[in-house]
């Protein structure tokens, strides 16, 4: 957690270096669902001091995840699906969806009144989700967005 806080003592060079890396990461579907859901959260805490044109490039590529238009890896059948039920190796490691993650994302890099409508729209939608990590987000994207967006 400290090492989340360090972030706000890098450059603003260093720290657009670090968001494109991240979300290399969270684009690579190479990677588990985990270390990409990480990913997002890693550029959830760079993004907030960005300039609004990188905030407005991040906030475009953080709607793809809140609509869930990439999930997916290619070892999410191994890692976070049922184990077959004769297995005595039995591991779950959550959810595969970075659709809460990339909502936070959208939420912390929204520019605009639109965008946090937008946000708000989609929060409210993943709460009939049954996963409780997404529900998590979406509580949390709501309980962060501005009052008047609240309240419209």
């Amino acid at each position: 957690m400290e090492d989340a806080y360090l972030v706000g003592s890098l450059h603003i060079d260093a720290c657009q270096t670090c968001l494109e890396r991240l979300m290399d990461i969270a684009a690579d579907p190479r990677e588990i669902a985990l270390a990409r859901q990480d990913a997002i959260t890693g550029a959830r805490n760079l993004v907030v001091d960005l300039p609004v044109e990188v905030q407005r490039r991040t906030f475009l590529l953080a709607m793809e995840y809140a609509l869930g238009r990439r999930d997916g890896s290619h070892l999410d059948g191994r890692v976070t699906s049922s184990p077959h039920p004769l297995s005595s190796f039995k591991f779950s490691g959550g959810s595969a969806s970075l659709r809460g993650k990339g909502l936070r994302l959208a939420e912390v890099s929204a520019t605009d009144p639109e965008d946090h409508v937008w946000v708000r729209d989609q929060a409210i939608s993943l709460l009939s989700e049954q996963d409780t990590e997404i529900l998590h987000d979406a509580a949390m994207t709501l309980s962060q967005l501005p009052h008047d967006v609240k309240r419209s």
